[in-house]
């Protein structure tokens, strides 16, 4: 199983060698940058699952950073750690998409617990969201199966087929049986002409 990646940025040379140390040590792919100019490169260049970034750093501040990884990354799990404990930057920071908000001092253990957290809630919605996605399959292809009208079959599984890909349009043909070349036997966001057409082209 491939480590989860998380990437650290934090402006102390000290804190991102023992926070980096910590996560080493519980089996995390873990890369540093000094600040958020760094840490976005970085983002921009590799895959991560979680970011950790201090709030207050020179050039590019927590905050920044925090939004624009989440622009670039939609995805990407974010926990911001902050030595000031006065509640605004953490409410502006979870309200950026933030998944957690961290004080510090923080002990390296402390920080493996909320870690360990936070990648394990984002498993489970991956799991979660798979799983979704497999009973909506599993719902379409009932509704093909108890369709016993062919004029109904075929919108039908013309609707699922783009549903199912995320496609914008989709196609049905079969061979037509009294000359050469495909029959269209449904379209969806696809005018007949251009179907037909289509046709043509795949024959």
């Amino acid at each position: 199983m491939t480590p989860a990646r998380v990437l650290i940025a934090d402006d102390d040379r000290l804190v991102r060698a023992i926070f980096a140390d910590a996560l080493r040590a519980e089996g995390y792919d873990v890369a540093v940058a000094a600040n958020g100019v760094e840490a976005l490169a970085r983002l921009e260049a590799e895959p991560f699952d979680l970011l950790l970034t201090d709030l207050l750093m020179p050039e590019m501040d927590g905050l920044e950073l925090l939004e624009r990884a989440k622009q670039l990354l939609p995805g990407l799990d974010v926990m911001v750690l902050t030595s000031v404990s006065t509640a605004e930057p953490a409410v502006r920071a979870l309200r950026s998409g933030a998944f957690h908000h961290l004080v510090k001092p923080l002990d390296p253990e402390a920080l493996q617990l909320e870690v360990h957290r936070c990648l394990e809630n984002r498993r489970l919605m991956a799991e979660n969201a798979e799983l979704r996605r497999y009973q909506q399959l599993l719902g379409a292809a009932q509704r093909i199966t108890a369709c016993l009208e062919m004029d109904r079959l075929h919108p039908l599984a013309v609707d699922t087929l783009a549903a199912q890909t995320l496609a914008d349009a989709a196609v049905l043909f079969r061979p037509a049986a009294d000359r050469p070349g495909l029959e269209l036997l449904a379209a969806r966001n696809l005018p007949d002409p251009q179907a037909e057409n289509l046709a043509e082209l795949l024959w």
